[in-house]
């Protein structure tokens, strides 16, 4: 019995040297980090190098009985004045990082105006190594999406961020798409950081140009890709977002690099059968100035020219863009813009009139003012002056009889026509008004004849030149129509 009690206390007497010694590395372990920080606060942010100071100072004003004869009181003072440090210290690197007044204005925190990017990697290093950085680290990007002079370290944030995957999932990007929020939406959309100056429009331009730089640099990293745009819908959140003001800068961006994403907006869904709402309506009913609208249609023509920059597509209303910006930005503004456009596509293209009208004809949901500016422009697309029909049998003069005949007869011309025109001439009438197409829709059929093919009985080498054989007879069908 004796034994064994004496075994205990042997036993609990090596328990309490070990934690001692194991107290007294982590002092000195944290003591030497503490040292370090000493040293090298020149490498810290302007702000934390003075929190630097402040827990220094504390650190040598606290009075914890260092006089005392025991060296157990001395180590337990060292301890927790080394605690008391790094504890100021800690909070304070939190409150620098963290510190979120919603949209409101930064007074404490990173500024791209006094702090580097290498000061603010230190700072956040550090604070990923504690357990308060640890449990928040997808909270400092988030914080910094909200800070003007802060947005700037965000892509070298992001890079600290993949070298800690014990702390960021690889679909999480270094911290870009958590819980906490989508870094890569709030770039793409946010047109202000101050809620105060949500409506000064040289401040929302400042962001437009520093938050489009982000997004290029993201890009360079592979952190922000082709896929974010269609995905994410950002393209739409931009023209759709409400506001006054439009991003041009990072909307022409966008548009240029993912072109595909932007005409989804504007066709129709084969499989629901829904019409989409054309994004020219949007700018016209958000955004009061012109230089919005002329962006759009600028865009919309370089990267589908045929289409008219889809300007005179009807809404589910009947109005077409170009009606309804004329109404409020002026219909000589909007021609102007209209005029400039087509004509920098036909220096590009001489058959641009042509191939635009042959696809506006064939579309339902395209005014007829299309058509009619079309062919205001080039009357010759729709109507090619042929050989006369009525020509001479024989080389010889023509008999008296026969010049009194001629001359009574009525001098007809042929006309060669789209078959696609003739059928939209029908259907494309307005307040049930005879126009030119109706008429000429009736002529065609009366008194005009489709042109009839010739029998393919050509043997052909291969099936290659039997192939390009049937796609020519698979072209747009003309008629001859004569008038």
């Amino acid at each position: 019995m004796k034994l064994r009690r004496a075994q205990q206390i042997l036993n609990a007497k090596e328990s309490r040297q070990k934690q001692q010694v194991a107290k007294e590395e982590q002092m000195k372990k944290r003591t030497g980090e503490m040292q370090d920080i000493l040293q090298r606060q020149h490498e810290f942010p302007t702000p934390l190098q003075v929190a630097i100071k402040e827990a220094h100072a504390i650190y040598k004003d606290m009075d914890c009985g260092t006089s005392s004869s025991t060296i157990e009181h001395y180590q337990y003072s060292e301890s927790y004045k080394t605690r008391c440090f790094f504890g100021y210290f800690d909070v304070k690197v939190g409150c620098f990082l963290l510190r979120d007044n919603g949209y409101g204005v930064y007074k404490y925190g990173p500024d791209d105006t006094r702090d580097t990017e290498e000061e603010i990697e230190t700072a956040v290093r550090y604070y990923l190594s504690t357990v308060d950085g640890r449990m928040n680290a997808k909270k400092i990007i988030v914080a910094q999406s909200k800070n003007f002079h802060g947005v700037s370290f965000i892509p070298r944030l992001a890079a600290v961020g993949r070298e800690h995957p014990d702390l960021f999932a690889p679909k999480e990007r270094g911290g870009l798409i958590t819980s906490e929020g989508n870094i890569i939406n709030e770039l793409a959309k946010r047109n202000y950081t101050d809620y105060n100056k949500r409506k000064c429009s040289e401040h929302q331009r400042f962001v437009d140009e520093k938050f489009l730089a982000i997004i290029e640099r993201l890009r360079t990293m592979n952190l922000f890709t082709k896929n974010d745009i269609k995905k994410n819908h950002l393209i739409y959140a931009i023209y759709h977002s409400g506001t006054t003001y439009f991003s041009e800068l990072r909307f022409r961006y966008l548009v240029n690099w993912n072109p595909a994403s932007f005409a989804k907006y504007f066709t129709n869904n084969i499989k629901t059968g829904n019409k989409k709402t054309n994004p020219l309506h949007s700018i016209i009913n958000f955004h009061k100035d012109m230089n919005a609208f002329r962006t759009v249609f600028t865009l919309t023509m370089e990267h589908f020219p045929l289409r008219i920059g889809w300007m005179f597509r009807k809404d589910t209303y009947g109005e077409t863009p170009f009606q309804k910006a004329s109404s409020k930005y002026g219909k000589d503004n909007i021609k102007t813009i209209l005029d400039e456009a087509l004509n920098n596509q036909s220096q590009h293209d001489e058959n641009f009139i042509l191939k635009s009208y042959v696809i506006a004809a064939s579309d339902e949901s395209v005014d007829v003012e299309c058509d009619f500016i079309l062919l205001s422009r080039d009357p010759s697309i729709a109507l090619q002056t042929l050989q006369p029909r009525l020509q001479p049998s024989s080389p010889s003069l023509p008999s008296q009889g026969q010049q009194e005949v001629v001359g009574a007869t009525k001098k007809t011309t042929t006309y060669l026509i789209s078959g696609a025109v003739l059928r939209q001439c029908k259907k494309r009438k307005r307040n049930n008004a005879t126009t030119f197409f109706d008429n000429m829709y009736l002529k065609s059929f009366l008194r005009g004849r489709k042109r009839q093919k010739q029998k393919d009985d050509t043997i052909y080498d291969n099936d290659d030149d039997k192939k390009n054989s049937m796609e020519d007879e698979n072209k747009m069908d003309w008629y001859e129509v004569e008038l």
